[in-house]
């Protein structure tokens, strides 16, 4: 099953020592690994500041309405999410239109967020641009998990990736950086990159 469809949550732990969210999300993956409709999950850390995220994804409506209200809600590690949380999640529903997924890597420890928002009257020219950058993903053997996505609703797109080493999310994004200059014209302001360390994941 391809992904078409995601979910990104943005995390903020309350004031202090952020082990308890980090030990609460890494729990989860066993609930998620039970869950045959989440196609891939990655858990992960904000690099720089003390916010955390989530990203799944699901072939079908079905799937991800199972998960969003599924075992997941549950508490786990003896406590709820939201007694360590700082702020109510933040929760993306995305649509995914370009992705790679390689099943067989291993070894995953960092990502990168790249975020865009549209200018008015050129979302479908930056929705089509972004889909086009498809091939060349294809071709870093290095990156062996990339997404492109809009946000439901909304003319806000992102690229998010994930890979085995620091050095690999570097190649990665010097060419994806320089492909971002291309699309100037198309964005309401600068594009926003994140970099990550992840804390757990299922592929």
């Amino acid at each position: 099953m391809s992904p078409s469809l995601a979910i990104h949550v943005d995390l903020i732990p309350k004031d202090g020592p952020s082990d308890a969210l980090r030990a609460f999300l890494i729990s989860g993956k066993p609930l998620i690994n039970a869950e045959p409709g989440t196609l891939q999950w990655f858990c992960f850390k904000m690099h720089g500041r003390e916010s955390y995220g989530i990203f799944n994804t699901f072939s079908n409506a079905a799937s991800r309405n199972a998960h969003i209200e599924g075992e997941i809600r549950r508490p786990a590690s003896g406590a709820n999410a939201e007694e360590l949380l700082a702020a109510p999640p933040q929760v993306s529903l995305i649509d995914i239109f370009a992705h790679k997924v390689t099943p067989s890597a291993t070894g995953l420890t960092v990502g990168v967020h790249i975020f865009l928002k549209a200018k008015a009257g050129k979302t479908a020219t930056l929705k089509a641009a972004l889909a086009a950058r498809a091939g060349g993903v294809e071709a870093e053997d290095f990156t062996p998990f990339w997404y492109a996505f809009q946000k439901e609703g909304a003319d806000s797109f992102g690229q998010i990736a994930v890979f085995k080493s620091a050095k690999d999310r570097a190649e990665h994004i010097s060419y994806a950086g320089t492909q971002v200059l291309l699309f100037e014209d198309l964005l309401e302001g600068p594009a926003n990159i994140c970099l990550f360390k992840i804390l757990a994941y299922k592929i």
